[in-house]
């Protein structure tokens, strides 16, 4: 007389596999977490959104230029206002024909060094600004050389680099 060594295991097998199955219907109609950081259902990809730099600290801790970018490219559901970071800053245009507009942002108030250099060090432009939590500046650069160039901006000790290009045409 033979027996089946695997008869109860097929059973306690199938009971297992009966019993995931029945709970499938109430994992696949779940409610979306209200504390949920991202909702992928406000993504929005694509979706206008106004250029304002209003940079906020999405709850991913992702910086983000404003609310609108924020909740269409990833769905961000709560966020403080303000960068991530110590710093944010945004400039326009890139390349630069006659005058460079940046924005800085500070997460606190605190104290602001500015300098824009080439990729040689030489320093075209410096400043320091105290106690300010926001600071627009306007630049102009039409006596700059054609090239690239960095802004370097730095805030109790943290710094923050990004590059520009100045054309010039004759």
């Amino acid at each position: 007389m033979s027996e089946n060594i695997f008869a109860g295991r097929y059973k306690a097998g199938t009971f297992g596999l009966l019993l995931f199955l029945s709970f499938l219907p109430r994992l696949s109609s779940a409610q979306p977490n209200p504390w949920a950081c991202q909702d992928s259902s406000q993504i929005r990809l694509g979706a206008y959104c106004y250029p304002e730099f209003r940079p906020i600290c999405g709850c991913d801790n992702v910086t983000y230029r404003n609310v609108c970018r924020a909740l269409n490219d990833r769905g961000v559901q709560f966020y403080t206002d303000g960068p991530c970071e110590p710093l944010a800053f945004n400039f326009d245009p890139n390349p630069v024909l006659t005058n460079l507009y940046v924005t800085f942002v500070l997460k606190t108030t605190g104290d602001l060094h500015i300098m824009i250099l080439d990729l040689y060090g030489k320093i075209y432009y410096e400043d320091m600004r105290f106690s300010v939590d926001r600071y627009d500046l306007q630049i102009d650069v039409t006596n700059y050389r054609n090239g690239l160039f960095m802004i370097y901006a730095e805030t109790d000790g943290y710094v923050l680099v990004k590059k520009f290009s100045h054309v010039q045409y004759y």
